[in-house]
């Protein structure tokens, strides 16, 4: 119980479908400069700094809630497992030169892991949570499966592509079939406290100041902007605040728009160009999840690369374009993912999904 409408309203539902429902309200980690962060929800008196998902006015929503069903509110402590690991490798990668995706190893390790492990040890039998995704099982091969949900424009079942069998065999999604009209409009006939409380867009743990947040715990270069021919038309102030592709936030002597067209990490210089790259002929994703799938049903027959080419795609970040497969290889660095024509360029260090229509088959992290 995040204090937000979508898990107010799954708890809703499944008390409407008879289940005895239990609230638990985890307290992750945030900015601790000058005071602890989820204690009081904010840091050194700046609201913006607080963590969105344990502040104090989601604390006090997600009591009112509770008390409104009449059901119990747990609040775990999680912050210190959640500083090491999400917050920690977060910032590891990004020193890296990665552009990492904090929400999809959260939910692994985090709301399906360390929530799921203590929800089993109070003796309950399933995690629900409030995001927009379908968990189905297969009949005949008994795995467990995710779909898109019914909403395709809060549709998050790219953010639950690393889920483990155990993991989904073990997780309601009470909303996957609705749309979020439909989910306010029972906020608001059950008389929910949260029935228009805005949706949350930013990192939990960083807020609205990414720049802020990024140069205090990372060690920032400033180095040249440089276009594709040589030229150098700017300073940056280091490599980090940048991903490929990104067109905002470039300042230069140039008037027209640029885009990131690649980094180098030798001579820290911030490569940018004209027009999007797009030159990507294929990716390379490491420690891929096959869901659905058993892990080598696609990768060891050369027949079913052919057959599935013209039907599944890609997929290189949340709500991203659909990429159309050519071919897949499984090698010894990760899965080879390869494209009919190029693409645009996929930022290092995001998780690439595969989907064959609604379904999720899997995803792994881009490393190359």
């Amino acid at each position: 119980m995040s204090g937000g409408v979508d898990s107010s309203v799954a708890a809703v539902l499944l008390q409407q479908q008879g289940y005895e429902v239990i609230g638990v309200h985890m307290k992750y980690w945030s900015e601790k400069d000058e005071i602890t962060s989820c204690d009081t929800g904010i840091v050194n008196n700046d609201p913006s700094r607080a963590n969105a998902c344990c502040s104090l006015d989601s604390l006090e929503d997600a009591r009112r809630v509770c008390a409104k069903l009449d059901i119990p509110l747990y609040v775990v402590d999680f912050k210190e497992k959640f500083k090491e690991k999400i917050v920690d490798l977060f910032i590891q990668e990004l020193n890296s030169g990665f552009t990492p995706n904090a929400c999809v190893v959260c939910n692994r390790e985090v709301k399906f892991g360390l929530l799921l492990d203590y929800a089993l040890s109070i003796g309950a039998d399933m995690v629900a949570t409030g995001h927009y995704a379908q968990i189905f099982q297969d009949e005949t091969t008994n795995r467990f499966g995710i779909k898109k949900a019914v909403d395709e424009t809060k549709d998050q079942s790219y953010f639950l592509a690393l889920l483990s069998q155990f993991q989904l065999s073990h997780i309601l999604l009470p909303l996957g079939g609705m749309t979020k009209s439909e989910v306010r409009a029972i906020a608001a006939e059950n008389g929910l406290v949260n029935s228009k409380r805005r949706d949350s867009q930013d990192l939990c743990f960083i807020g609205h100041d990414f720049k802020s947040f990024v140069g205090k715990y990372t060690d920032p270069i400033p180095g040249n902007i440089v276009l594709k021919d040589g030229a150098i038309i700017g300073k940056h102030d280091g490599l980090v605040f940048f991903t490929l592709g990104q067109r905002k936030g470039i300042a230069t002597s140039v008037n027209e728009p640029l885009y990131v067209y690649s980094k180098n990490f030798e001579t820290n210089d911030l490569i940018v160009d004209y027009s999007r790259p797009s030159n990507m002929q294929e990716v390379i994703l490491k420690d891929f999840n096959w869901l659905s799938l058993d892990q080598m049903e696609i990768t060891t027959e050369p027949s079913l690369q052919k057959e599935w080419s013209s039907n599944i795609d890609f997929v290189g970040r949340y709500q991203g374009a659909r990429n159309n497969i050519s071919e897949i290889n499984n090698q010894e660095n990760g899965l080879k993912i390869s494209f009919s024509e190029p693409k645009n360029t996929f930022a290092t260090g995001q998780y690439g999904a595969i989907y064959q229509g609604d379904i999720l088959l899997g995803a792994g992290k881009i490393i190359n």
